[in-house]
C-alpha cells in the first residue's frame, strides 16, 4: 500500500513538474532592470522589521553611510503600463491592459504588521496617507487593509507636497532576505557581466544581509562579504530578475537548512521559461523525497536589494565539499590515491600517484565561459 501511495505521488509530483513548464501567464511590465529601478524611488522608508531609527534615515540621506537601512523598503515607479490589472501582482491575472503611469508600487513582507507599521521620512519633510499625518517613526494604521494579503490597495502618499500613488500589497508565509550593497548599487555587478552571456562572479558588493523567516525569527543580521551574479543562461543584463551568489561574514542555518556562508539566490525567471515560480522547488523537494543524495535544498524568500523589491527569489544551498553539503573530505585526491592504491608483498598500502598535469584551453576549443590558458587534471588509471 504504502508503495503504491509513494508511486502515485511521484508520478503526480513529475506531472506537475512537467505542467509548470508549458502553462504561461501574463508577463508583468516592470522597469527593465533593478540598475533602472535604483532612480525611480521616493523618500519613504516603510519599516516592516522595527528595526530603523531617525538617525539611520538621516545618515543614509545624507550619503555617509550606504548600508544603514537595511530591512526597509522604499516604494518605487514602476513600468508606465500593465498587460492586466485584476490580479494579485500587477499584469497577472486577466483583464484589459492598462494605463498605470506615475503609480508607485510597494510589497510588503509577510512578516509586515500592517496594523502597527512604523513609516519614516527624513527631518523637515511633511508627510501624509489618504490624507492622514503620519509622524515619522510612530506606529500607524494607514496601511491596514493590506495586512491580511492576497490583494492590491491604492494610497496617496503626500510626501512635501507632492502626491504619489502608490499600490500596496503583502506577501504571503514566506521568508525575507534584505540587502544593501555598500555603494547603494547593484551597477558594479551588472556592467562587469555586460556582454555575456554569463555572470561575472569576480566581480561583487559587499555590504549587510538580514535574513527573516516567515514566523519573524531572524536568521542572520550581520555583515555580507559578497555579492555577486550568477548562471550562464539565466543570466542577463537586460533581465527584470537574475539570479545571484551571496556569501555571509559567518557560517549560519538559514529558514531551517544546514549551516553555511555561501549561499544562491535562484531567480526562478530565465527570460520568462517560469513564471510559475514552483519549478526549482517542486524538483528540489521531489528529488529529497525520493532520497537523491546531497540533494540541495531551497526555499521561496522575498528578495529586496537597497529597499526595492526584486521579486519572489530561491534561497539556495550551494553545491560544495562540506560536512552538511557534499560529506567528501576536503582532501579528496588524498582519498581517491588511497582508492586506487596497491600493496607490496609485506601488505604494506602504497597509494596511487596521482600528479597534477597540466592541459591548455585554446581559442578553438574554448567553451562558453572558459578562459583560455591553463587547467589542471588528474588522470586515473
Amino acid at each position: 500500500m504504502k508503495k503504491t501511495l509513494r508511486k502515485t505521488i511521484s508520478i503526480l509530483l513529475a506531472l506537475l513538474i512537467v505542467m509548470t513548464t508549458f502553462v504561461v501567464f501574463p508577463a508583468t511590465s516592470q522597469a527593465a532592470t533593478p540598475v533602472d529601478m535604483e532612480s525611480k524611488k521616493i523618500k519613504v522608508w516603510v519599516d516592516p522589521e522595527n528595526k530603523l531609527a531617525q538617525s539611520n534615515i538621516e545618515a543614509f540621506n545624507n550619503g555617509s553611510s550606504m548600508t544603514t537601512v537595511v530591512g526597509s523598503i522604499q516604494p518605487y515607479q514602476i513600468a508606465s503600463t500593465s498587460s492586466g490589472s485584476g490580479g494579485l501582482f500587477p499584469g497577472i491575472g486577466g483583464g484589459d491592459s492598462t494605463t498605470i503611469s506615475s503609480e508607485y508600487y510597494l510589497f510588503l513582507p509577510s512578516t509586515a504588521d500592517c496594523n502597527k507599521l512604523k513609516i519614516w521620512v527624513a527631518s523637515g519633510s511633511t508627510l501624509t496617507v489618504d490624507g492622514v499625518a503620519v509622524t515619522s517613526g510612530v506606529a500607524t494604521n494607514v496601511l491596514a487593509d493590506v495586512n491580511a494579503g492576497g490583494e492590491i490597495k491604492e494610497h496617496i502618499f503626500n510626501l512635501d507636497g507632492q502626491n504619489y500613488t502608490i499600490r500596496a500589497l503583502k506577501s504571503g508565509n514566506v521568508g525575507t532576505v534584505y540587502i544593501d550593497t555598500s555603494s547603494g548599487s547593484l551597477k558594479k555587478i551588472y556592467s562587469a557581466s555586460t556582454g555575456n552571456d554569463f555572470a561575472d562572479t569576480s566581480v561583487y558588493e559587499n555590504g549587510t544581509v538580514m535574513v527573516v523567516s516567515p514566523d519573524g525569527t531572524l536568521d542572520y543580521y550581520g555583515a555580507m562579504e559578497k555579492l555577486s551574479g550568477h548562471g550562464n543562461g539565466t543570466w542577463g543584463t537586460s533581465n527584470a530578475k537574475n539570479p545571484f551568489n551571496l556569501k555571509l561574514a559567518k557560517s549560519s542555518s538559514l529558514l531551517g537548512m544546514s549551516k553555511a556562508k555561501k549561499w544562491a539566490l535562484l531567480a526562478s525567471y530565465g527570460g520568462g521559461e517560469d513564471d510559475s515560480l514552483l519549478r526549482n522547488q517542486i524538483t528540489y523537494d521531489f528529488a529529497d523525497y525520493i532520497g537523491v543524495k546531497y540533494q540541495v535544498h531551497c526555499k521561496p524568500v522575498d528578495l529586496y536589494v537597497n529597499q526595492q523589491y526584486l521579486g519572489s527569489y530561491q534561497l539556495a544551498e550551494k553545491a560544495e565539499i562540506k560536512s552538511n553539503r557534499v560529506g567528501l573530505s576536503a582532501d579528496a585526491y588524498e582519498n581517491l590515491e588511497l582508492a586506487n592504491a596497491t600493496t607490496d608483498e609485506t601488505g604494506a598500502v602504497i597509494p596511487a600517484d596521482f600528479k597534477a598535469q597540466n592541459m591548455t584551453v585554446s581559442s578553438s576549443n574554448a567553451g562558453s565561459g572558459d578562459t583560455v590558458g591553463g587547467r589542471r587534471y588528474y588522470p586515473i588509471a
